[in-house]
């Protein structure tokens, strides 16, 4: 969402946020809302993109509406200035990637050191005296010097321009005497005992990149990237023999160690397991890969199948914006949709839809509830494609009676047999609901298994 939509944004959850420009690609709500739900913390986790003119703006509004946010480019140097107490090591690193919000003091921490430090400890390579080589010098690259070099091994770093290559040196202050750095054309793993890669390079669309790791004396590879989980670096590497890690973990990491920090509770491993696999057979089926392949997901199907309760938890899950088309309907027309069907009948109704629909295909980063009757007509299903992925929430006779018995909003079931209207309905629209859409998915299941089964399947 925009800081427009987030002012506007209501939640009865205490909320947290990711901040930063762009933010539609960050993973950053799964993570945290997977470690909410399953550690049954009660709080939301949503993300907002920051214009830079909106910052001042964004952080009155975060000491009233937000309990902590992370932060990503642009603004992790940034934010330090607007900060009440920064921690030793976000301070040293001039780079914080989370805040907690306590009492309207704003406290700064970067967690993705712990990251960092827990990927590399894993490899079970004692780090002083080693010899590093590291392609990059941007955010990543400089928590990763940090600590390597305050480990005691010696570091060069390769970029693509020389100029900016040094001044990120000088910006690690008293360990620039154990690092050099060089261009890329100079590139060479020679005399090096590990290779860390925090640059782009090989990640997802542009797998076919990676860099040549022909040494004999190369002991552990690092890639920072996590999708793909393979990528051509790490394949070369377990060719050749070589230990290599990905991104993951310091992914994960990092985001555990905010909510540590945030709710002063330390996260169950057991939780962190879960996550770890969720995330490494997210990526495995390519869905990090597709997800923002379309803009927005709409939800269609028979009144009464869960449409809005979906919705709206599908897009906590995504850190998306939820629409209800009825709703919206409603409070735009100041009708309700009994009465718009009483006063202008069942065919000005569909051209509200149309109409709406069309408005909301011109928006992005949202989940969009639509009433049973919604995409039925031609023009409504591929205003809807446009917009988004269409998801249709199949469900049977018994389960959409019993979801909709005593309901007295629903004009089409104004009938003394409702159960049988029902049936007719669904009879001829199911085979329209199955023609208009991109997915299919069982809405019969408990809620959360919903949810997990749209995600995993787009």
């Amino acid at each position: 969402m925009n800081f427009k939509e987030f002012l506007e944004y209501k939640t009865d959850k205490p909320l947290y946020a990711l901040i930063g420009n762009p933010v539609e690609h960050s993973v950053s709500p799964e993570l945290h809302n997977f470690v909410f739900e399953n550690e049954r913390i009660d709080a939301e986790y949503i993300s907002i993109c920051i214009e830079d003119d909106e910052f001042d703006l964004f952080i009155e509004n975060a000491k009233q509406r937000l309990m902590g946010f992370n932060v990503t480019i642009p603004y992790k140097t940034k934010i330090m200035k607007y900060l009440d107490e920064i921690d030793e090591k976000a301070d040293k690193l001039k780079s914080v990637n989370t805040v907690k919000i306590s009492n309207g003091r704003l406290l700064g921490y970067n967690t993705d050191i712990n990251g960092i430090e827990s990927t590399l400890k894993k490899s079970r390579l004692k780090l002083k005296d080693k010899r590093v080589v590291m392609a990059g010098n941007g955010g990543v690259a400089k928590t990763i010097a940090y600590y390597v070099l305050n480990s005691g091994a010696e570091l060069k770093v390769f970029g693509r321009n020389l100029e900016k290559v040094n001044d990120f040196i000088k910006g690690l202050d008293s360990a620039k005497k154990n690092v050099q750095g060089d261009i890329f054309d100079n590139f060479c793993l020679q005399d090096a005992d590990i290779f860390i890669n925090a640059t782009p390079v090989g990640m997802y669309p542009n797998e076919d990149d990676g860099f040549n790791i022909d040494s004999k004396r190369l002991k552990f590879i690092f890639d920072t990237i996590y999708n793909p989980l393979e990528t051509k670096l790490i394949k070369n590497a377990k060719e050749k023999g070589k230990r290599c890690s990905n991104g993951l973990n310091m992914l994960i990491i990092q985001a555990v160690e905010a909510d540590k920090i945030w709710f002063n509770r330390e996260i169950r491993e057991s939780i962190i397991k879960k996550l770890h696999n969720k995330l490494a057979a997210d990526v495995a089926s390519k869905r990090l890969k597709d997800k923002y392949k379309k803009d927005n997901i709409v939800l269609t199907g028979f009144m009464g199948c869960g449409k809005t309760t979906v919705g709206k938890a599908l897009a906590r899950r995504m850190g998306y914006k939820f629409y209800d088309l009825d709703r919206v309907i409603e409070e735009d027309q100041k009708m309700t949709i009994n009465e718009i069907f009483e006063k202008f009948g069942e065919e000005y109704f569909r051209q509200l839809e149309s109409q709406y629909i069309k408005n909301l295909s011109q928006l992005k980063g949202y989940v969009l509830s639509t009433g049973g009757g919604a995409l039925l007509s031609e023009i409504n299903y591929k205003n809807a494609e446009r917009a988004g992925l269409v998801i249709y929430l199949k469900s049977d006779l018994e389960f959409l009676y019993k979801n909709l018995s005593g309901s007295s909003n629903r004009p089409l079931l104004n009938t003394p047999d409702p159960k049988t209207r029902i049936k007719e309905l669904l009879e001829k629209r199911e085979p329209i609901y199955e023609k208009h859409c991109n997915l299919i998915v069982d809405a019969q299941k408990p809620i959360e298994w919903v949810v997990r089964d749209i995600i995993h399947s787009i």
